[in-house]
């Protein structure tokens, strides 16, 4: 009997490998399509252990999202007009602003740069409410050829397409408005030292970070968007880390020999513990840029060498900057830990 079973697994298995292929005949073939019949394939071999065909699969599904994304996904632009009155009007206080330390905390204040989670939810839902389809069709995340995420529920997909929201105020926030106020500050003479001036008064300064951080930073101020990104990504979650354990918020686990082990960056930021010390806002900001696989997953990425030259860019590195900036404004007052709003 149990040989029959293994038997019938295999058939399945090879009958979604040859419909991959051969796909009812169509001429014009999918390479999605054929990464779905493999995934089924997959499944099959997978239920009975046969490791040599559940290896081969995962390289020839990686192999067609690979070449799917190459020709059967399509790039979208929209065109978005803001008044050059109104950026000047913003850019104000920077233009304004003698001191280039100051300017850097202004930056971690700023308003503009800021996004407000809860009203971003609250529209997110209104439009898929208004395109109800949306909520019941699965979404995929397709990243280098993996998969690196599927949705199955209504719940799931809101929270998709949320963070696909998020993504874009972000990008349009540092395009349109923090490359123009660093821009001016960078007029103005601003140096490496500025940022490790703010780092040295910070409540939670840590002295083995500092050569680190100020190559990081040279690097940003030089333009070489791939060095920074690879030190200060990392370093951020350190910082990180040094805040939370100094106002007494564990990031670590104890395994069941009692050896100690860090806490991954995702799943600390979604903890509602830190939630609450961090603010929603600012969690949610780390989160989706830094750990989920809906949206930048910068820090996994560059972790385990699989971020692309594309996301080596200086919109990305500006992102990681603003959150160092806001991290920067946190400090101890009367025992609490807070975030310094004034702008």
């Amino acid at each position: 009997k149990d040989a029959s079973i293994r038997d019938l697994y295999l058939e399945q298995g090879k009958a979604y490998e040859i419909e991959a292929d051969f796909q009812q005949g169509r001429s014009d073939k999918s390479e999605f399509v054929k990464a779905g019949f493999l995934e089924d394939a997959l499944k099959n071999y997978t239920m009975i252990g046969e490791s040599l065909k559940i290896n081969e699969l995962k390289l020839k599904i990686r192999e067609a999202y690979k070449k799917a994304e190459q020709t059967e996904c399509a790039s979208f632009s929209q065109t978005i007009s803001i008044p050059k009155e109104r950026v000047a009007n913003y850019s104000k206080i920077y233009e304004d602003c003698d001191d280039l330390d100051t300017g850097l905390r202004i930056i971690g204040n700023d308003p503009l740069l800021k996004i407000d989670v809860k009203k971003l939810k609250e529209e997110t839902s209104a439009e898929l409410k208004k395109n109800s389809l949306l909520l019941f069709m699965p979404a995929s995340g397709i990243y280098d050829g993996r998969k690196v995420a599927q949705t199955t529920t209504p719940e799931e997909n809101t929270q998709v397409y949320f963070e696909q929201s998020f993504i874009l105020n972000l990008s349009i926030r540092m395009n349109i408005y923090l490359k123009n106020f660093f821009s001016i500050l960078n007029d103005k003479g601003m140096t490496v030292n500025n940022f490790i001036n703010l780092y040295k008064k910070w409540d939670f300064y840590n002295a083995d970070r500092e050569i680190i951080l100020k190559e990081g930073f040279q690097s940003f101020l030089d333009g070489k968007y791939i060095s920074a990104l690879h030190i200060l990504v990392p370093q951020f979650e350190g910082c990180l880390r040094d805040m939370l354990q100094s106002i007494g918020i564990a990031t670590i686990s104890i395994k069941s020999n009692e050896t100690q082990q860090e806490k991954s960056l995702g799943e600390l930021v979604l903890r509602s513990d830190i939630r609450k010390a961090l603010g929603e806002d600012f969690a949610q900001y780390i989160y989706i840029t830094m750990a989920s696989q809906n949206g930048w997953n910068l820090r996994n990425n560059i972790a385990h060498g699989l971020v692309s030259v594309g996301d080596c860019d200086e919109i990305h590195t500006l992102a990681v900057f603003h959150m160092f900036m806001r991290l920067l404004n946190f400090k101890i007052k009367n025992d609490c830990y807070v975030e310094d709003n004034k702008r």
